[in-house]
């Protein structure tokens, strides 16, 4: 694709960003590879529809480190604390078994539901 073309194209993908038309603007801005209407993509979907995921994919798309960087350490959070190891203090009043252990794991209070 020439210079021009590319430019119709992304005056066509913000056109329709402003119309709300988020997904048609975004095929065009990922078919250009156009950064900023990727990165206000990623803001659309951060922001407006609180989507990470979806927005994590259009960040990247663009380079756009900053947010990435913002996104990662809230990823890693996450699963920092699904995996935590770190224990929280029960009761005295336990049985035996028990009475060696001081603390519970939080991760076993936190169980999340079987799917059948």
């Amino acid at each position: 694709m020439d210079d021009k073309e590319r430019i119709e194209l992304i005056r066509k993908g913000n056109e329709l960003f402003n119309k709300g038309k988020i997904n048609e603007s975004a095929k065009i801005f990922l078919q250009t590879d156009y950064r900023d209407g990727l990165i206000r993509v990623g803001d659309y979907y951060y922001y407006q529809e609180k989507n990470i995921l979806k927005a994590f994919i259009y960040y990247k798309r663009a380079g756009y480190k900053k947010r990435l960087e913002e996104l990662y350490d809230k990823m890693a959070k996450i699963v920092h604390f699904l995996l935590q190891e770190d224990e929280i203090p029960t009761s005295n009043d336990t049985n035996d078994k028990e009475k060696d252990k001081s603390t519970t794991p939080l991760v076993k209070k936190y169980e999340f539901p079987k799917i059948k």
